[in-house]
C-alpha cells in the first residue's frame, strides 16, 4: 500500500540506531552469544508478522519496525561470526563467495515464498507457512553457528600467540 513507506522509514531509522547497539553488545559479549540471542528473539516478530492478518497502519508500522530491527540486527553478530572463518589472506575471496551465496539464497527464498504464498481478492494465503519455514531455517542457522563457534575456539586454543 501507499503507507508502506512509513514502515520502512520508522523501521530503517530504528535499525540504524539499534545496529550500533547490537555491534557494541557483540563486541562485549561475543558474536556467537549475541547471534544466538538475536536469532531466538527474531522468531517472535517473524511469527507475529506472518500470522497477524490485517493490521492498522500503526500496528503495521510497529510490527514492521520490530521485524526490521531484530531480523536485520541479527546480521551484525552473524557477519562478525562468519568473518572469523577464513584466514586473513583468504578473506576477500571468502566474502565474495559468501555474498554470491547470500544473493542466490535470497533469490531462492523469494521464489519459494512466491510458490507458497497465494493472493486472492487482495488477501494473502499461506503466508504463515513461509514464516514457519523461515523460523526453521533460523533454528538450523543456530546449529551451524555452533559449529563455527566451536571450530573457532579450537583454533584459538591450539595455536600459540606469536606476537
Amino acid at each position: 500500500t501507499t503507507d508502506m513507506k512509513y514502515m520502512y522509514f520508522f523501521g530503517g531509522c530504528t535499525t540504524v540506531i539499534t545496529a550500533r547497539l547490537f555491534g557494541r553488545l557483540t563486541d562485549q559479549h561475543g558474536a556467537y552469544k549475541m547471534y544466538t540471542i538475536l536469532a531466538l528473539l527474531s522468531l517472535l516478530p517473524v511469527y507475529l508478522y506472518t500470522n497477524a492478518g490485517p493490521l492498522t497502519i500503526v500496528g503495521y508500522i510497529l510490527m514492521g519496525t520490530l521485524f526490521m530491527t531484530i531480523v536485520t540486527g541479527r546480521m551484525v553478530p552473524c557477519m562478525t561470526l562468519i568473518s572469523s572463518v577464513p584466514n586473513q589472506s583468504d578473506r576477500g575471496s571468502f566474502m565474495l563467495i559468501l555474498n554470491s551465496t547470500r544473493a542466490i539464497g535470497s533469490a531462492t527464498s523469494t521464489l519459494i515464498g512466491g510458490l507458497i504464498i497465494q493472493e486472492k481478492s487482495n488477501k494473502l494465503f499461506h503466508f504463515e507457512k513461509a514464516g514457519y519455514i523461515s523460523m526453521a531455517l533460523v533454528l538450523l542457522s543456530l546449529i551451524l553457528a555452533k559449529f563455527i563457534n566451536t571450530s573457532q575456539h579450537k583454533v584459538e586454543k591450539s595455536e600459540p600467540d606469536v606476537l
